[in-house]
């Protein structure tokens, strides 16, 4: 269970087989955690679909979603 693109990769890496990946659904509930989630997506390479929120340009409600 991740969003952290750069985790499948390192186990993968190791020869470990990763063969599907259980998004993990942020809920926003401050203006906050939306500026920290869409950092994670931005700068860290996490793979999920960023919830609207109102304190945050519509254009990064969907910034990144990628399969594995």
């Amino acid at each position: 269970m991740t969003n952290n693109q750069d985790k499948i990769e390192q186990l993968r890496s190791y020869g470990i087989n990763v063969v599907e990946r259980q998004e993990m659904v942020p809920t926003v509930a401050s203006t906050e955690l939306a500026v920290y989630l869409k950092t994670k997506v931005e700068r860290m390479r996490h793979l999920l679909q960023l919830p609207s929120h109102p304190f945050l340009p519509s254009s990064t409600s969907a910034v990144a979603s990628s399969a594995i």
